[in-house]
């Protein structure tokens, strides 16, 4: 490097010439150029000393390919790998692993002169869901032939190309998931019939032709429709689809069919059925159950139309129906969300009561649910939850026969009555309770903080008022005579006498064999509870909340 020391400071008059001033900006010029070039070369002998820089091409190849697929996914991720140097360049263009996957298409030409070429025969995983931005899917389906995972949004604009290349095998794919807007009709031959190793497909809007055999080797299939009024197939074609899938584990299908129709409907037998979720209108739930052989255990969800909202007849005629796929109810669970539907969720085993309901059925009226709940067999229901509004002596009375259960959880936006509690139990019973509660609030006031007697006196008066009212004249059977925990959880206001209510309750059931074991209780007011110490004498375990 030649190098030419200028002073530290010029006088731009020394300079007897305009072409010597010149000639000294042009050395200046170059000695910039020479210093950076020398930077250059020292960073590049820093680098080479680097261990990233005596790394195999292969094994930097896998580095790269873990880095990227570490992360969500994008084209700039694999750009910014290959910008880091002249190595990386190299070796990042030459490793078809980083190319092998389209997220969003920048350009036809990034697509057909970069992604194409250098992810070699490498299997294509495509996502392409942007419906403002569908360039590239035509090109992109022209490899059909090795797309393995394929994600799409399938713009109607390019329909003749797309329909082409869906024709062609497809030997490599195994995952399959395509929306539009409308419906689109897929050709009668998709993926020529041959696409060995499909285990997934998810169709929005799409419809299939009659006996596609290519849906042979399926797991897991999910059929959608927008609320289009031609939207759906009719429930013979419907069947005739799912004949041809017999290896089904889980299946998906939403507003998927359009009509009861006249022609043989098959029944179809899937021995391997796990998940069913079935949304469409009350009478079609209907007809679709009665058409399908699956295994008793298979987790059942099925929501119908809010159409269906007044038609109780055809609620019942789906709840028997159900009621043929339903074995003996352990759990059962009736809530009502902020959408004004109401969900009931049952269970077989009370392993999974919690979160893995394996029967969820979405209606839309209280009577409706009362329908419903009286076709179930519930001789053995061991939990019931009920998260109402306002908790309906309807539903208790359904499930008061059973005598196995245990376990009873209120939970309301209102506030949360104790009167289905109450029978069975006369009115001798409660006004012997309360007298002695009231003995005890005379003769042991050293367990009670309150300086005023006269207010528990007060609250007392309420609570018998209340407990008489609702009480039997004669002694009968308790409900729920197994019930050993209670769950009352009041979201709204709660009398003055609940507590009292409730420790007269819990005496009550113990004096009566029917003991509770454990109580949980919610928005009390902290100044009763006190009332606590009369609970603690017959109830082992009890949690509250202020």
């Amino acid at each position: 490097m030649e190098y030419v020391p200028l002073p530290c400071t010029i006088d731009a008059t020394c300079f007897s010439s305009e072409a010597d001033r010149n000639a000294a900006c042009a050395q200046i010029q170059i000695n910039i150029t020479n210093l950076f070039q020398a930077m250059l070369r020292m960073k590049t002998r820093y680098n080479d000393l680097s261990i990233t820089a005596r790394l195999p091409d292969e094994l930097l190849a896998k580095i790269m390919t873990y880095a990227v697929s570490t992360y969500e996914y994008t084209q700039d991720r694999t750009i910014q790998v290959a910008n880091v140097c002249t190595l990386w360049r190299r070796v990042a263009l030459n490793c078809p692993y980083l190319w092998n996957r389209v997220k969003y298409v920048k350009s036809i030409e990034w697509l057909t002169e970069m992604v194409i070429p250098r992810s070699g025969h490498l299997p294509l995983h495509i996502v392409l869901t942007d419906e403002k931005w569908p360039r590239g899917l035509d090109v992109i389906l022209g490899e059909i032939h090795r797309i393995e995972h394929l994600t799409c949004y399938v713009d109607q604009r390019k329909a003749k190309e797309v329909l082409r290349n869906l024709t062609r095998a497809a030997p490599m794919l195994k995952t399959c998931a395509m929306t539009t807007y409308p419906v689109f009709k897929l050709p009668y031959y998709p993926f020529a019939n041959y696409s060995p190793k499909l285990t997934t497909l998810s169709l929005n809007n799409f419809t299939l032709p009659r006996g596609s055999s290519f849906m042979s080797g399926l797991t897991e299939f999910v059929y959608k429709y927008a609320y289009l009024p031609s939207a759906g197939v009719p429930l013979s074609h419907l069947m005739d689809l799912l004949a041809a899938a017999p290896q089904l584990v889980t299946l998906e299908l939403r507003n998927a069919c359009s009509a009861i129709d006249t022609a043989t409907t098959v029944h179809v037998h899937l021995p391997h059925l796990q998940h069913l979720i079935f949304d469409d209108h009350t009478i079609i739930c209907t007809s679709f159950l009665s058409n399908v052989i699956h295994p008793p255990t298979t987790y059942l969800n099925i929501c119908t139309a809010q159409s269906s909202r007044r038609n109780n007849v055809a609620i019942r005629e789906l709840a028997e129906e159900l009621g043929t796929h339903i074995v003996d109810v352990v759990s059962l669970r009736i809530e009502n969300n902020h959408q004004n539907t109401y969900k009931v969720e049952l269970d077989y085993t009370t392993e999974s009561q919690a979160d893995h309901a394996q029967v969820k059925v979405r209606l839309w009226e209280i009577e409706q649910i009362q329908a419903f709940v009286e076709t179930l067999s519930l001789q053995h229901l061991q939990v019931l939850k009920l998260r109402l509004t306002s908790i309906t002596e309807a539903v208790l009375n359904i499930t008061s026969n059973s005598h196995c259960l245990n376990t009873l959880v209120f939970d309301s936006s209102g506030c949360v009555s104790y009167v289905p509690l109450l029978d069975g139990i006369s009115k001798d019973e409660v006004k012997s309770v309360h007298r002695l509660h009231k003995d005890i609030f005379r003769t042991q006031p050293e367990r009670f903080r309150s300086s005023d007697p006269a207010s528990h006196i007060s609250k007392m008066k309420n609570s018998l008022a209340f407990m008489l009212k609702h009480a039997s004249p004669v002694p009968g059977p308790l409900r729920f005579p197994s019930l050993r925990s209670l769950s009352i959880i009041g979201r709204g206001y709660q009398s003055n006498h609940d507590l009292i209510s409730l420790a007269a309750l819990a005496r009550l059931r113990a004096n009566r064999g029917s003991p509770l074991n454990k109580l949980y209780f919610s928005n009390y007011d902290n100044r009763d509870t006190e009332y606590l110490t009369l609970i603690r004498d017959v109830v082992a375990s009890i949690y509250c909340e202020g």
